[in-house]
């Protein structure tokens, strides 16, 4: 039904254009390109895009976020890192962020392939680095692997110390090996 200045008001399911856009009123959901959604809202598309943000502002940031309730913080979001490199991903959260890979099941709670803690430390391995890079590798698996171009003449690892106003080289491993 619907009217006058209110707009329109359904009562119950409602299928618009077979299934471009269904409102499941049981469960409160809404499907796009689908008539049963398995979450408040889910896009399914056979299509090789199936879900586009674009700011409104003209600036092409395009941004997902997601708030916890009653929106007082920012739990994570998504948005293209305008102004340092064009196209570049920026990807915040709000006290880490965890990545895992080839997982088949639910997400990842604590075994994350690699994590970002909000202080800038970065852990593979762990969700507990000691330092700004920490490497854990299971008992029995490598921790460390290194490969360079053998052909060149640049080193292939060196670690140095810095300070405000100089460098100092305290490790070298160079093209030979040595």
């Amino acid at each position: 039904s619907g009217g006058g200045t209110n707009g329109l008001t359904v009562t119950g399911n409602a299928n618009f254009d077979s299934n471009t856009l269904f409102v499941d009123s049981v469960n409160n959901m809404v499907g796009i390109g689908t008539s049963s959604p398995q979450a408040i809202l889910e896009i399914k598309s056979s299509a090789t895009k199936a879900l586009r943000v674009s700011g409104v502002d003209g600036s092409g940031y395009g941004l997902i976020e997601a708030w916890n309730s009653p929106l007082n913080a920012n739990i994570f979001s998504l948005s293209r890192q305008d102004g340092v490199n064009s196209g570049d991903l920026s990807i915040s959260a709000f006290s880490g962020i965890g990545l895992t890979g080839g997982r088949t099941t639910s997400a990842a709670t604590s075994s994350y392939h690699m994590y970002i803690k909000s202080t800038g430390v970065v852990g593979i391995g762990t969700t507990t680095p000691a330092a700004k890079l920490s490497v854990n590798a299971a008992s029995n698996a490598l921790g460390f692997y290194m490969a360079g171009y053998a052909n060149t003449t640049a080193d292939l690892f060196r670690i140095s110390t810095s300070t405000l106003t100089a460098t100092s080289t305290a490790f070298v491993i160079d093209s030979q090996g040595r």
